[in-house]
Order: structure tokens, then C-alpha cells, then sequence
């Protein structure tokens, strides 16, 4: 039900009459006050009032999954971020190793050119393969800095946060099929889940509008209060009373607005239904290129063993 209090205020410029026996008769007051509490419960609404319940719900379950979404983000991020710390920390440790690899070799060559068993080209070569690793030991040391100053961001701590991560960077093969990895998918995922809703919740949407074409039955209650009084109005003073009943009301014509908003909700519930289509072949196509990219990456771990 909605319940609503009213008050009101009226100056009027003379008061009524009546002639009676050749004197007039005055009724009511020049100031006139008012005061009121209506309640109304719809109670029939063409199915409208049980579809704004559903269309209600549903929006509570999407705005859960845009809640899940977030949640599911934040956790890809952070671990994102963290292997990303623990490679580039590797990458930087087998740069250094490099490095020191490089100037060993090096000095080794300088003192073969001294005795003349290297030539001035095997020499330059070692140095520029010094430069080299140097220089990628430099990107590898700024990369370190940038992956931390990430990670960071994502926890949400501050800039000058200091961290040391636990773990080390072990490579664990993970074997998935497709087949599990799309059932995993259509349990958890809550892109998923909000086009299944957003389908319902279009078409309670849609009922909403179809009820435009039925009456609405109210049942109404006021209590009032009245100066002056409402059942003599000959008397100037507060009068107190109340009513109820129906009412029902039934539009006949709208300008096709109805004919309108049916045909649009229609297309609504049809682009829903689309673009859940939509999500679940891009679903498929992320867990392929997943998966494939996994697969490749064996590969290359096999390759660079030695």
C-alpha cells in the first residue's frame, strides 16, 4: 500500500449563503483548513504489480553478479600481479647471472688478444655482448620496479608500501579439457549469469507493459480533518471523518504509446536473448585461446629447458 498525508489552506473572498425567510444564512468560513491520511492498496493491475516484484528481484540478483564480477576481477588482478612480480624477479636474477657470465668472458678474451691467440673483432664482440645483457639487465631491473609499483595499486596500500613475496616462481604443469573448462564456465561465471537474468527481467518488463491494456483496482481508506465543519458547514469549527472504497480505471486510448512501448519491449527481450548468444561464443572463444596459450607455453618450457 501507499499512504500519503495532505494538508491544505484555503482564503476564500466571502463566505456562501443562503436566504431564508428573507435573512441570508451564511455557511462556512473565509479561512478553511484541511488535513488528511489516505492509504491505497492496488489490487489488480493486469499483472503488473507481481511483475514489478519479479523485475525488482532480478535487479537485486544482477547488481550481485556485477558484485561477483568485481570480486572475480580484483582476485585475477592481484594474482596477475603477483606472478608478474615473481617472473620479473627471475628474468632479473638470470639477466644479473648474464652479466657477470658476459664481463667474465670478457676478460677472458682480453687476455687471449694480449697473448695473440683473440683477435680485436673477438674482443669487440665480447663487449658488445656485455652491452647488451647489460642493457637488458637495466630493462629487467625497471621492470621489477613497475611490476611492485602495480602490485601495489591493486592492493590498494600505499606507493612507499615494502613487500617481499613468499613464493618462487615454479613452473606446474596444468592439464584442463575443454569440455571441464566450458562446465567450469557456465557455473561461475557472472557474465553469464546477468544475461540469463537480464532475459527474465526483460520480459517482466514486457508484462509490465502488456498490463497497460487491463484496469487498475484500487481500494482506498482516508481519515480527515476539516475546518470548517464538513457535515454543517454552519459551524466554525475542526470536524473529523472518514471513507473508503474502489476505484477502477481503465485508459482507452494513448496516443499508441502502449502499442509503442510493447513492441519495444519485445525487441528488448530479443536483443537480451542475442546477446546472450553473444557472451557465451565469446566465453567459448576465451577459453580457446586459454587454453592454446597454455599449451604453448608447455611447448616453450619444454624448448628452453637447457
Amino acid at each position: 500500500p501507499s499512504v500519503s498525508l495532505t494538508a491544505g489552506y484555503e482564503r476564500i473572498d466571502e463566505k456562501s449563503y443562503f436566504t431564508f425567510n428573507g435573512q441570508n444564512v451564511t455557511m462556512g468560513d473565509l479561512d478553511n483548513y484541511s488535513a488528511g491520511l489516505t492509504v491505497v492498496q492496488p489490487i489488480f493491475a493486469g499483472g503488473a504489480i507481481p511483475a514489478r516484484i519479479n523485475a525488482g528481484r532480478l535487479g537485486s540478483l544482477l547488481a550481485d553478479q556485477a558484485v561477483r564480477a568485481a570480486v572475480q576481477e580484483t582476485v585475477y588482478a592481484a594474482k596477475r600481479g603477483y606472478y608478474n612480480v615473481l617472473l620479473d624477479q627471475h628474468l632479473y636474477a638470470i639477466s644479473d647471472d648474464a652479466v657477470k657470465s658476459a664481463k667474465a668472458h670478457l676478460d677472458d678474451v682480453k687476455q687471449k688478444h694480449n697473448v695473440g691467440v683473440a683477435s680485436s673483432y673477438d674482443v669487440l664482440r665480447a663487449e658488445v655482448e656485455l652491452s647488451n645483457f647489460t642493457a637488458q639487465f637495466i630493462q629487467r631491473r625497471n621492470a621489477i620496479n613497475i611490476s611492485k609499483a602495480n602490485l601495489v595499486k591493486i592492493m590498494g596500500i600505499s606507493q612507499d608500501s615494502g613487500f617481499i613475496l613468499s613464493d618462487e616462481l615454479t613452473y606446474v604443469p596444468m592439464n584442463t579439457t575443454m569440455q571441464d573448462a566450458v562446465a567450469n564456465a557456465y557455473r561461475h561465471r557472472p557474465d553469464l549469469f546477468s544475461k540469463e537474468l537480464g532475459i527474465r527481467q526483460q520480459k517482466e518488463l514486457l508484462a509490465i507493459t502488456q498490463s497497460s491494456y487491463y484496469p487498475v483496482v484500487s481500494a482506498y481508506y482516508r481519515n480527515y480533518l476539516t475546518k470548517p465543519n464538513s457535515h454543517n458547514p454552519m459551524l466554525v469549527e475542526w470536524d473529523s471523518g472518514w471513507n473508503y472504497g474502489l476505484t477502477a480505471s481503465l485508459p482507452l486510448f494513448d496516443g499508441f504509446a502502449r502499442e509503442g512501448g510493447v513492441i519495444s519491449q519485445k525487441a528488448r527481450v530479443k536483443q537480451s536473448q542475442i546477446d546472450l548468444v553473444d557472451t557465451e561464443e565469446t566465453a567459448l572463444l576465451e577459453l580457446t585461446k586459454a587454453i592454446l596459450s597454455i599449451e604453448d607455453a608447455a611447448e616453450f618450457v619444454d624448448s628452453q629447458k637447457l
